[in-house]
């Protein structure tokens, strides 16, 4: 009796620690993202929108992936810039706008975004 609790019990905690994991909305590397994008994403979707004036609408998800970006400057320092040197989570993001693609670089969430050259 005792045995199958313990059973019973491993495999409810297996199925909860499973459906955090897909709470958390956070994709492996996809070329087909589904569901909601992480906020980051959509702050790159306005930056672009910004750059280019057009509307949000106008504008694709390619793909989007996790990344641990080298410094806080998410490897994209500018000549004379000071960041700091620490393992900065966050996403890399494609999108699609006017013909063109562009790659973005996020911070975990979304407060620093930038363009890839």
């Amino acid at each position: 009796m005792l045995r199958k609790r313990i059973g019973v019990v491993t495999l409810v905690l297996c199925m909860l620690l499973g459906a955090c994991a897909q709470d958390e909305g956070v994709p492996q590397a996809t070329d087909t993202p589904h569901g909601d994008p992480p906020y980051a994403v959509v702050a790159a979707e306005q930056v672009l929108s910004e750059e280019l004036d057009v509307p949000v609408d106008e504008i694709d998800y390619v793909s989007y992936e996790r990344q641990e970006w080298p410094d806080a400057c998410l490897g994209l320092a500018e000549e004379g810039e000071m960041c700091a040197q620490v393992i900065t989570p966050g996403w890399r993001v494609v999108l699609h706008a006017q013909g063109e693609e562009f790659v973005f670089r996020t911070d975990q969430d979304g407060e620093i975004v930038r363009r890839e050259n």
